[in-house]
Parts: structure tokens; sequence; C-alpha cells
């Protein structure tokens, strides 16, 4: 794969790690995550398999960007559920009912454009690791070690994107 690419998966790896870390530090993860889902207007009977099929994705997309021979299916997975989580923050903020974003675990910030902007540019990410052909420009080492310093700070934005764009545009983010 190439640097691009790599760095991606990386960055693809660390969002769905942090992600699933804080949903899954909560005492009863599946129970919060599924009570967070009640103000995005999924219905009940729906909230905890989908809060628990949450988890498992971000598990499982994580596992999966871990090694460049699984990347391909693991990015699939990722376009799937990084664009289905896009489609469902657009169709919440729509709503405009005050739905927190409870992205990482702890719902902080009210889902806005920023966020629907984020989960795009996510899913833009799985799309560019699935279908970039790869490259050998650089040595494995070489390359996992230069992805993994540029997606830290990639990494860091998505995180803190809703806390960036408050400072950048208080009034307007939301």
């Amino acid at each position: 794969m190439s640097i691009l690419t790599t760095t991606l998966r990386f960055t693809l790896l660390l969002v769905c790690v942090v992600a699933f870390a804080g949903k899954a530090s909560r005492r009863r993860p599946v129970r919060t995550l599924a009570d967070s889902l009640a103000e995005t207007g999924l219905p009940p009977a729906l909230r905890r398999p989908a809060a628990a099929a949450l988890l498992v994705a971000e598990l499982v997309i994580a596992a999966t960007m871990a090694a460049p021979a699984t990347a391909r299916p693991g990015s699939a997975l990722a376009f799937l559920f990084f664009g289905v989580l896009t489609v469902g923050v657009a169709v919440t903020v729509r709503k405009a009912n005050g739905a927190k974003c409870a992205c990482f675990g702890a719902a902080k910030h009210e889902l806005s454009r920023i966020h629907i902007a984020r989960n795009f540019t996510l899913t833009l990410m799985a799309l560019v690791v699935l279908t970039v052909p790869a490259a050998n420009q650089a040595s494995d080492a070489e390359r996992s070690v230069l992805a993994g310093m540029l997606a830290l700070p990639v990494f860091l934005l998505v995180f803190f994107i809703a806390d960036v764009a408050s400072i950048v545009v208080p009034a307007q983010h939301e």
C-alpha cells in the first residue's frame, strides 16, 4: 500500500479504537449507547441491536485495519459503516432535536454539520484505502513508521473537530 493509504488505514484504525474504547469504558456500554440513540429517533426495538452492532463494527474495522492483508475488506466495512453513520447523523441533524454526539463515548457536543462532514470524510478515507492500488515506494517498516506519524495529527483533527469548530466559528457550528 502507498504511504497515503497506509496513513488513512492507520487513521481509521485509531478512530475506531478510540471510539470503541470510549464507549466500552462505560459501565454498561450497550445500554448506555442505546440510551443515547433515543435522541436520534431510532425506534426503541432497534436501539440495543444498533448499539451492539456499532461497537462490534468499530472493533472489527480496527482489527482489519491493523494488517495490510485485511485492509481491503476492512475498508469496505468502514466505507459502509461510516456511510451509514453519515446518513444517520444527517437525518438526526435535520430533525434539530438536540441529539448529542456520543461518537467517542461522552456526549459532549450537539450533532451538527461538523459531525456530518467528519463522518463523510471518514467514508472517503475508507474509499481511498479500498480503491487506491498498492505502491512499493518504501519498505513496509519505513511506510508504517511514516504513516503512523502522519495518522496521529489526522486522527487528532478528526477527534477534536467539534472543539476546533466551536473555537473557530462559535455561533455557526451547531
